[in-house]
């Protein structure tokens, strides 16, 4: 099978191709060289270069400011541009590019994923085995986008209000722009429910791996759809199926923590004519490839680099000092992963031995520069502590919690003395001290507002005065006015 990782390069016109395909049956005017959709869904091949057009989309759609709004609206970054300040004030204009760009940029991949799950089902005619496999596929990048639809716009998903208004769900592709194509809001119950079962539904139809590193840590596996699955339980409080989720994948997949902080995210000095390109790992569960395309076209579109590594090049995001003052002194992810910040200007002083001038703001080695980073998803740290969350929450207090806390807290501070079970006076103090863990572990991959909302701790956020309404974004107020009200809006915004 053709590595989907190694196809990026042929699939920029291929995403046009299936859009336009996927919302319409029939083309009066089949376009030279242009492959019908019998053409495309009847061979493995052809299917796998249609996924390859899912997965890029689902990337590109993944990165950049929808990356970073996990984490700028926390403490763990200060910042001093006025669009941050619009994000983390929720003070979104009716034409918002950033409320909208989500938007459709993840209904458009979910609509590429629809297709391709509808048309090989109907006019697949390859091994019924690949066939299920990329079904599985498209299933589990369909997930991703519901669930990351749910973080963004669903009003009280985050908080446990299952009855809430959540996102439409669309599950055949989109054929017109018509009224009646508009489907209402499902509720967030339902919506957690489809992306539970497009993850059941995928698992035994994905390998475990591909062969190698890159290819099984940019691809689905059974292994990245356990990992989806324990942070949707999470997510939704299902407590008891996140903790066996994640056992799937601690002891049933061939997945373990580098040793080293440094393998993981390598903290060789940054240059901006170098960049820093980030290895996948026997950590790295699902990620988003960046690094292993190097088309120009494809490190431009995803607009990775600079407005994704929002630590360094300007003065208008770095790390914080609350969020340093968290670590213990000895700490490695403080030590080896947050540095010196550079601006990238060319002053005659200030400069470290690469040419890079200094700035007395701190950058995480998290992320380089360039767009040749591999920018981490799903790492089997986030599972462990998702398992030692979720079994202090049904169990209270138990040694399994806190020897997986441990695991990714002695790894970062080898010198320090073990955790034990009497040092926690009850569940909560355990509790909040596998929090504490998450922020620090998975500091700038994406976690911390969601983690701070769904735990009742919106106070920490960057705005603690925001009203539980004002928690997600608007709706595109475009949807709601061409669907004349069939989808309606987030109860904290009007226009």
């Amino acid at each position: 099978m053709v590595k989907i990782n190694k196809v990026f390069g042929r699939v920029l016109s291929l995403v046009s191709m299936l859009m336009v395909m996927a919302c319409s049956d029939q083309l009066e005017i089949e376009p030279e060289g242009i492959l019908t959709e019998d053409q495309v869904f009847n061979s493995a091949g052809t299917t796998e270069l249609a996924l390859g057009a899912v997965y890029y989309s689902y990337m590109t759609n993944s990165v950049g400011s929808a990356y970073m709004y996990g984490d700028v609206t926390t403490h763990n970054v200060e910042v001093s541009g006025l669009t941050d300040f619009t994000v983390i004030n929720a003070e979104f204009a009716e034409d918002d590019a950033f409320v909208s760009g989500v938007w459709s940029g993840l209904y458009a991949t979910i609509n590429l994923a629809n297709n391709l799950i509808n048309k090989v089902q109907e006019i697949g005619t390859y091994e019924e085995e690949i066939e299920n496999q990329h079904i599985a596929e498209a299933k589990f990048l369909r997930a991703n986008c519901y669930f990351n639809l749910l973080k963004f716009y669903g009003d009280g998903a985050l908080t446990g209000e299952m009855n809430g208004m959540g996102v439409p769900i669309q599950l055949d592709e989109y054929d017109g722009t018509g009224i009646g194509e508009f489907i209402p809001r499902n509720t967030n119950g339902e919506v957690y429910d489809q992306i539970i079962l497009d993850l059941t539904e995928s698992i035994p139809h994905l390998p475990s791996s591909y062969g190698d590193l890159l290819s099984t840590a940019s691809r689905a596996t059974s292994g990245s759809a356990y990992a989806l699955l324990a942070r949707a339980y999470l997510y939704a409080r299902a407590y008891e199926s996140a903790a066996e989720s994640a056992n799937q994948v601690i002891i049933g997949m061939n997945y373990e923590l580098e040793a080293d902080l440094r393998t993981l995210f390598p903290t060789t000095p940054i240059s901006a004519g170098n960049g820093g390109d980030r290895s996948f790992t026997s950590e790295d569960i699902f990620n988003l490839p960046i690094g292993a395309n190097n088309s120009l076209s494809f490190a431009t579109s995803t607009n990775q680099g600079k407005n994704n590594v929002f630590y360094d090049f300007t003065n208008s995001r770095w790390v914080s000092t609350d969020l340093i003052g968290s670590f213990g002194i000895l700490d490695n992810r403080k030590q080896q992963l947050i540095v010196e910040g550079w601006t990238g200007n060319t002053l005659d002083e200030g400069f470290d031995e690469f040419g890079n001038q200094l700035t007395t703001n701190l950058m995480t080695y998290k992320f380089g520069p360039r767009s040749e980073e591999n920018v981490p998803n799903i790492r089997l740290a986030e599972v462990i502590l998702t398992r030692a969350e979720a079994l202090a929450r049904v169990n209270g207090l138990n040694q399994e919690s806190v020897d997986l806390l441990n695991q990714t807290y002695q790894r970062a501070n080898p010198l320090e003395i073990p955790m034990e079970l009497a040092d926690f006076s009850n569940a909560d103090a355990l509790i909040n001290r596998i929090l504490l863990e998450r922020r620090m572990e998975l500091m700038f991959e994406n976690h911390e507002r969601y983690d701070l909302i769904r735990t009742g701790r919106k106070d920490q956020l960057a705005n603690p005065d925001l009203p539980d309404n004002k928690l997600v974004m608007p709706i595109p107020q475009l949807e709601v006015d061409l669907s004349r009200g069939i989808i309606q809006q987030n109860s904290g915004y009007s226009y």
